[in-house]
């Protein structure tokens, strides 16, 4: 209680609450010395870095490195994750988990949505960047170079601007963008990047807000104080506004859970029946349900079947919802090359 109370004062000092000007911080210190009892230096310490991360906690952040992990003899990290993961849903839809986008896995990750899509004839693409790490922000410019053509620019950072080649883009067809609140970094300016340019629709939970440029000081004590020193630019130097980017068809689903449909998205919900049943729409279901769009939308829900059970049903809530918008879009020919 007597740390929070110090922290809050600190925190009002260093906001200039107080119509006066503060004391200052050496008078401050031998005060609460003097006159709070068991309160020594190193609480007062203490508390005082606490109150300057959170006065700046949008432009500050003390982080500790990981511990370094196992490398085989030849330096190689062994426990490093692929870059990317794809697969085709139904044969026509096409899915690309991105799990590091940096400087050194954009060529790789060009690599598989390149043979992604000449080897099937798909009719939409879900990115999925949930839980996606990666620092380089510019990685994020270089990979949206695949999405977007026509000599669009795309972003700037370190006063360097990235911009899309002249040709037409490698892929033109409707984009799902899976996220949340662990996509941050690299990914989540590539989500933004996306949105922006071609319309791609953002669908999960709101992402991290941490796209900012930052500066890296290591401290004596082994920790390291990174410092956002810029912001990311979109497009014509559009600022990428701090808070995070909200997804255009928002998904609960707790982290564990999400975590687990990555590995298994076929995997039973915690959502209980109403999950489990939710019938899902095929192509020919949506083609019927264009035809008779002039009748009321409770008759045509009515003749809906009440339980559909593919042998591989989808219980992934974002991805049976980004799965679900590509099929609407296909048949209602709104994809970016119609």
């Amino acid at each position: 209680m007597m740390i929070g109370r110090m922290v809050q004062l600190w925190m009002l000092l260093a906001a200039g609450a107080a119509v006066a000007a503060g004391p200052s911080l050496q008078e401050l210190r031998e005060v609460l010395r003097k006159h709070l009892e068991g309160v020594d230096e190193s609480m007062i310490e203490e508390a005082a870095v606490e109150g300057v991360l959170r006065r700046f906690s949008n432009q500050v952040m003390l982080v500790t490195p990981p511990a370094a992990k196992p490398a085989n003899t030849y330096g190689v990290d062994t426990n490093a994750p692929p870059a990317a993961q794809p697969r085709v849903y139904e044969d026509q839809f096409g899915y690309l988990r991105i799990q590091r986008l940096e400087d050194n896995t954009v060529e790789e990750i060009t690599r598989q949505l390149t043979a992604l899509c000449s080897s099937n004839q798909l009719k939409g693409l879900v990115l999925d960047l949930r839980f996606a790490t990666g620092r380089d922000l510019a990685a994020a410019g270089r990979l949206a170079q695949w999405f977007v053509g026509r000599g669009r620019p795309l972003m700037a950072w370190k006063g360097q601007k990235i911009v899309a080649p002249p040709e037409a883009p490698s892929f033109q067809g409707p984009l799902a963008v899976l996220v949340n609140g662990q996509t941050k970094g690299a990914p989540e300016v590539l989500a933004a990047i996306l949105r922006e340019q071609v319309t791609a629709v953002l669908i999960g939970g709101p992402t991290r807000g941490d796209t900012a440029e930052y500066r890296e000081v290591n401290l004596s004590n082994g920790q390291i104080l990174r410092l956002a020193v810029a912001a990311v630019t979109l497009g014509e130097s559009q600022p990428l506004k701090p808070g995070g980017l909200r997804p255009d068809i928002p998904v609960v689903v707790s982290e564990r859970e999400e975590r687990a449909y990555l590995d298994n998205p076929y995997r039973p919900g915690e959502g209980g029946a109403e999950t489990a049943s939710r019938p899902r729409l095929n192509e020919a279901e949506l083609v019927r349900m264009k035809r008779e769009a002039t009748e009321s939308e409770g008759a045509v829900r009515s003749r809906l079947p009440a339980r559909v059970e593919p042998p591989n049903v989808v219980r992934d809530p974002a991805l049976a919802r980004g799965l679900d918008l590509l099929k609407g879009l296909s048949v209602l020919k709104l994809g970016r090359g119609s």
